[in-house]
């Protein structure tokens, strides 16, 4: 990126309490946009909860729009120094985050704002290779497909609705045509063959034996981008199943014949009870409309991960996929990753946990998990409080829905320290 040819801009005010106006093109502008790059390249890799600390100079002259283009050229640790910069800082990063949450998204969903509704209303989450590519914004793979986890409870009425003709219109895919298994009817499962009452102690808890093991979204059956076999035994989809999946759906959708979205019921009407036990921490990894969630930034934002150990024959296939796109992975036992007795608990002591609309702190964001002293747990209420939640979203406070669509405000002197209320807990 190129930053000799910033041009000089004239004073505008922005009316924001942190953040005061100043005159640019200033002989010292491109100076301080050179020291920002350098200090952030320079400083140690370090957890995004505690982003490396630039000098107080570095923003004094630093054009918003030049601010947007370098967003495009951060990863999360940049991205993180930027959040606590200043209030309108933290915004922009926020916005940017939304913007490219919508373009990984649309390529699989025609119209995000109408799939992100029925996120909202069926308290359903976007996890797999979409969401872990969410957080590696130079990676050069692409995932195959949209994997979205469903409660137990929510499972048809998300289906129903996303193949309403006047709607997202997508398409079942047929068993015989795809690698998904059979489908369950609308009449309700027995108790035997249904989870446990959603609240109940047992909603998050794992199978005996399994307590908190990350098996993978390739334990999903094959119908997911990570799948390896043509087939899965049906035992595999049964619902005592220690994967914590209940059923695949595979739907195509209006984007394209390749365009292939995967519905996933979970054994719980918490959809991140299926995280929990997926193969790697690497992609124990969320979206919603409102908020991204990396359950291991420190190891997954550098490409490293655990799997657990020993590996089963399709999961070693996932393996070896993942090595092949660059990521380094090591075997951890059973006792090594289970090292959390709190089986509800989710992701390791510091999870990434932003918000994707502006304004908008994590303590605001309706999420299935919550935190606690011991860190974050899931929501065994999630179902009962996601049916009582608003459909619409917090205003943005900056009226903007794209990051390009600010005010044409040109700089911004960040002398003022970031109220600490604001940011509490932002970073986790």
């Amino acid at each position: 990126m190129s930053l000799t040819n910033m041009s000089c801009y004239h004073q505008e005010r922005f009316d924001d309490p942190d953040c005061k106006s100043v005159a640019t093109g200033g002989p010292h502008a491109q100076d301080n946009i050179a020291i920002a790059i350098h200090e952030l390249s320079e400083a140690p890799y370090g957890h995004v909860a505690d982003p490396p600390k630039l000098s107080q100079s570095v923003f004094t002259l630093t054009p918003f729009d030049v601010i947007a283009v370098i967003l495009e050229f951060s990863d999360f640790r940049l991205l993180a120094a930027w959040r606590t910069t200043c209030r309108v800082c933290y915004n922009m990063v926020t916005r940017y985050l939304r913007r490219r949450y919508q373009t990984l998204v649309g390529r699989f969903v025609p119209n995000v704002s109408l799939f992100d509704a029925l996120l909202r209303r069926h308290g359903a989450i976007v996890s797999g290779s979409v969401a872990l590519r969410f957080f590696l914004p130079f990676a050069t793979w692409e995932p195959n497909d949209l994997d979205v986890y469903v409660p137990y409870t929510q499972f048809r009425p998300f289906v129903r609705a996303i193949t309403d003709a006047a709607g997202l219109n997508f398409t079942l895919i047929a068993p015989e045509d795809s690698t998904a298994s059979a489908p369950i009817h609308d009449d309700a499962p027995t108790p035997a063959a249904g989870p446990p009452a959603a609240g109940a102690v047992e909603v998050d808890q794992p199978a005996p034996g399994d307590e908190a093991v990350h098996h993978g979204d390739n334990d999903i059956a094959a119908a997911s981008d990570d799948a390896v076999e043509a087939t899965t035994p049906p035992e595999e989809h049964h619902p005592s199943s220690p994967t914590g999946f209940h059923h695949v759906e595979q739907f195509s959708t209006p984007s394209g014949n390749h365009v292939r979205v995967d519905v996933i019921t979970a054994l719980s009407d918490n959809p991140v009870y299926c995280l929990q036990r997926f193969w790697s921490q690497l992609v124990m990894n969320f979206l919603r409309s409102d908020a991204c969630v990396c359950g291991f930034p420190l190891e997954t934002l550098q490409g490293y991960g655990n799997y657990k150990s020993p590996i089963t024959p399709r999961n070693g296939v996932a393996l070896d996929k993942y090595r092949s796109r660059g990521f380094h992975l090591e075997p951890r036992t059973h006792g090594e990753l289970n090292d959390n007795p709190n089986p509800a608990s989710f992701g390791g002591p510091t999870p990434l946990v932003w918000p994707l609309t502006a304004g908008l702190r994590t303590s605001d964001l309706h999420l299935p998990i919550q935190p606690t002293i011991d860190g974050w747990i899931t929501s065994s209420s999630w179902a009962a409080a996601t049916r009582e939640h608003s459909l619409i979203p917090p205003p943005n406070t900056l009226h903007a829905d794209n990051l390009f669509d600010l005010p044409l405000i040109r700089v911004v002197l960040c002398n003022v320290a970031p109220d600490e209320s604001f940011y509490h807990n932002t970073f986790e």
